[in-house]
């Protein structure tokens, strides 16, 4: 019987299926039910097999080495189109059908859009869960979190910084110096476009970047306090 959630992965994680060894939600012969469905995590007694869904390439292999040294908790993974392509999509419909994944793998930055919709699995009783806390910053803890102190609804593994990168031949060719303050990255905008070309640009369907800049300036989009969450995406930092 399928969950009617599923426990997600922030980004990529091998890491997961560890947390969810001793866990009694999704799987074969299992079910589950509300965000606190996990709390006590009793494991399971006997064999699961764990329906795992993911875009990252030879991930399968991976599962193989898995499934090689837990014969008891077997993975069976399924790759997808990555998440912005339909994946997403599809994990929703899936919810709304109580046909969904054991696992998932998720974006940080719409992790958000799975919670307000009751559709994470709280593992944060889980074995191994609040243990892993130290092997992360608090900033990616965060993430997975949403602030709240005793619950986890997914297991962080990939991570990295923001860059942006630049034609140092055409900087050169149009006499600028490479912006080191945002002010400055505002100023050779508009020399630029002046002379017929663009700094940069938003790519339409895939809002990463943005929430990236607006979570840097200090941007908060999403917040909750119990039951209530508030979604704001005017504040001065956006």
């Amino acid at each position: 019987m399928k969950t009617t959630k599923f426990l997600s992965v922030a980004a990529v994680a091998v890491a997961a299926t560890v947390a969810l060894a001793g866990c009694s939600t999704g799987g074969s012969g299992s079910g589950g039910g509300s965000d606190t469905a996990a709390a006590s995590c009793k494991p399971s007694s006997g064999k699961v097999t764990l329906d795992f869904t993911t875009w990252v390439p030879n991930m399968d292999k991976v599962v193989d080495i898995w499934n090689k040294a837990h014969p008891d908790i077997q993975v069976k993974v399924s790759i997808v189109a990555n998440g912005n392509s339909g994946t997403y999509q599809n994990f929703f419909n899936q919810l709304k059908a109580k046909q969904a994944p054991d696992i998932g793998q998720v974006e940080y930055d719409t992790l958000p859009a799975f919670r307000v919709q009751g559709g994470l699995e709280d593992i944060g009783a889980c074995s191994g869960i609040s243990a892993a806390k130290k092997d992360f910053s608090d900033g990616l803890w965060n993430q997975v979190t949403f602030g709240e102190s005793k619950s986890v609804y997914a297991v962080p593994q990939d991570s990295g910084p923001m860059a942006l990168y630049y034609r140092k031949d055409l900087f050169e060719k149009a006499g600028l110096d490479v912006p080191k303050t945002w002010e400055e990255y505002a100023q050779d905008a508009v020399k630029i476009k002046a002379m017929g070309g663009n700094i940069t640009n938003f790519a339409k369907g895939d809002v990463n970047q943005f929430a990236g800049l607006v979570s840097q300036a200090g941007g908060q989009w999403f917040s909750n306090s119990g039951s209530d969450w508030t979604v704001n995406l005017t504040d001065s930092a956006s």
